[in-house]
């Protein structure tokens, strides 16, 4: 029919690894061999982005100074795209004595840098970092905080911190 118009909607989905820019496809409608061929053709920007989930827990949940405490940090990407560039930064607080931290397999932890590298849609990587609260540390808490960077784009959590209430021991001995 003459000025009538049809419309075809293609969706499709873009690898999450794919890298950021322009995406054209095209088109073509052939009627006959008396009428020349009809093309179109569209571009869509592609946009990468990888929302991460950063979190932080301290076991025990009470600690004792002088005892051991350790800090678990865990990166998850919610996706949807591959998340790149991924780096977590933690300064420990100066009472956890002689840390080590133990990274996830195909990460590297050399502090306070924590180089996660490279995330898919889904996979997390996790960091325990184990030490001794100094036996002379005296306040009521102890805070650690820490941050996360990402190449990909990220509107998810940044920051990640967790504040542990701290007992004080002695050993007394009385004699009378």
């Amino acid at each position: 029919t003459v000025g009538a118009s049809a419309t075809i909607t293609v969706r499709g989905s873009v690898d999450p690894s794919a890298a950021s820019g322009t995406l054209t496809s095209r088109a073509e409608v052939e009627r006959g061999a008396l009428v020349a061929p009809v093309a179109a053709s569209g571009d869509a920007t592609i946009v990468r982005e990888a929302s991460l989930r950063f979190e932080k827990t301290a076991a025990p949940a009470i600690a004792t100074a002088g005892e051991p405490l350790t800090y678990t940090l865990t990166v998850v990407n919610d996706g949807p795209s591959t998340s790149t560039g991924v780096v977590v930064t933690d300064a420990l607080p100066a009472a956890l004595l002689t840390p080590v931290g133990t990274p996830s397999t195909g990460t590297t932890y050399v502090a306070p840098t924590w180089t996660v590298g490279t995330l898919a849609p889904g996979a997390s990587a996790t960091l325990d970092i184990a030490g001794v609260l100094d036996p002379a540390y005296l306040d009521a808490g102890i805070t650690n905080s820490a941050s996360v960077t990402a190449t990909t784009p990220n509107p998810g959590v940044t920051n990640a911190s967790v504040t542990t209430p701290v007992l004080t021991s002695a050993d007394v001995v009385a004699s009378w």
